[in-house]
């Protein structure tokens, strides 16, 4: 049997049954306001409407329909202050089925959000849910919603360019307050096994030895406006200056670079696990970098850095755009933007990169790694990264591949 989830509608909008009554309130009447997507904010007829309304031995449900793989990471920190606040309650976890393995080992009980729904696609992101979710939880609260509507407002009131007061806000802060957990003591509830970050040293040491400490480089993101146009130049940088780089992306990366391409989720934590620095765009490698505690810079454009790096202590920024976006400036061809460069991009068979970046960005995210993480002579076995004198070492005569 499947129930049908409750749609809070917009004011003015007609419900598809002609009986059902049209629900108006304060959360239509914003969204309409701001034109948020999708028609109506999802509501389950679940037992309890608050998380603070739970009883000892009722169960919560989390439900994560889409998004990349770094908000899957980020969704790992509330489980643990879920257990510290919440002990006596049962918490279920329902993200696409293809992320489960990356909670092998946390005691995290999970439901692929596929079979939440009966029916997939975007229907199913207001669609028909099966009526054993709905009867078998107390209270069930959608994860993917409140940052469409924080996204929407921020524009649509000038956060973007600095309007009314209007703040950044982390995508942590903005899911626990959606269903009243309070961010207090946050870390991943994921598990990373010894013999997973063993493997992983040992691939490092086939492609650029174990002379020199390891900088991941992850210069592209799913989202085009995010993907670093002049990794090249930054490799080349980041090894003149004593390190050995290694590329990470989904895709292989045609050039001169050793790289790691598609790695399974797991193994992409270990290799972020064990290496000694993470240079990367606002992409699934800065997240893992952020809750794993490892040295990490982020290469932040569209996006606030500083908001995004607020719980992760051994993250820094380096911010390229002082008047990040949310991609709201970044058109079709060129871009629309006036602070787009207009330098010709590498042409990389199969990757789009973004002209939010000038040339000029190399030399500021190298000034921000000596700043930051420097290499030394003893850095191998200190496990550590620490400013001191920089140690040149000639760049990596092959450019081996790992699951390419």
């Amino acid at each position: 049997m499947a129930v049908a989830i409750r749609v809070v509608r917009r004011p003015g909008q007609s419900p598809r049954n002609g009986n059902a009554e049209a629900h108006q309130d304060a959360w239509s009447a914003l969204r309409a306001q701001i034109g948020a997507r999708p028609a109506g904010v999802l509501t389950f007829p679940a037992r309890r409407s608050r998380l603070a309304d739970l009883l000892p031995g009722e169960k919560l449900l989390l439900i994560r329909k889409y998004g990349g793989l770094g908000d899957i990471l980020i969704c790992s920190m509330l489980f643990p202050d879920l257990q510290d606040q919440y002990p006596d309650i049962h918490v279920t976890f329902a993200p696409p089925q293809k992320y489960h393995p990356l909670f092998e080992g946390s005691g995290l009980t999970l439901q692929p959000y596929e079979s939440v729904f009966q029916h997939l696609g975007q229907d199913a992101r207001r669609g028909i849910a099966r009526s054993e979710f709905l009867s078998g939880y107390d209270l069930i609260e959608d994860l993917s919603m409140p940052c469409h509507l924080w996204e929407n407002f921020f524009v649509a009131h000038g956060g973007t360019e600095g309007g009314r007061g209007l703040r950044w806000r982390n995508r942590l802060d903005m899911w626990s307050r959606w269903f009243g957990l309070r961010v207090a003591n946050p870390r991943t509830c994921i598990v990373l096994r010894a013999e997973e970050k063993a493997e992983a040293r040992r691939h490092l040491r086939t492609l650029c030895g174990a002379d020199r400490p390891v900088c991941l480089l992850a210069p592209f993101a799913a989202n085009r406006t995010k993907s670093y146009p002049w990794f090249e130049d930054l490799a080349r940088g980041l090894e003149a200056d004593g390190w050995a780089v290694v590329l990470l992306h989904s895709k292989p990366v045609p050039g001169p670079t050793p790289a790691i391409s598609g790695p399974p989720l797991r193994m992409m934590g270990a290799f972020c696990a064990v290496a000694d620095l993470i240079v990367s765009v606002d992409t699934a490698a800065f997240h893992w970098g952020g809750i794993l505690g490892r040295p990490t810079l982020g290469i932040y454009n569209v996006n606030d850095g500083a908001a995004y790096r607020t719980y992760y202590p051994t993250a820094r920024i380096v911010q390229t755009c002082a008047t990040p976006c949310l991609n709201t400036r970044y058109g079709t061809g060129n871009g629309t933007c006036s602070q787009h460069t207009s330098e010709a991009l590498p042409i990389i068979p199969g990757l789009s990169l973004s002209r939010c970046y000038p040339k000029a960005s190399v030399e500021q995210i190298l000034e921000a790694v000596r700043g930051y993480a420097e290499p030394r002579p003893d850095h191998r076995r200190t496990g550590r990264a620490a400013p001191a004198g920089r140690e040149t070492a000639a760049p990596a005569a092959a450019a081996p591949r790992l699951w390419a």
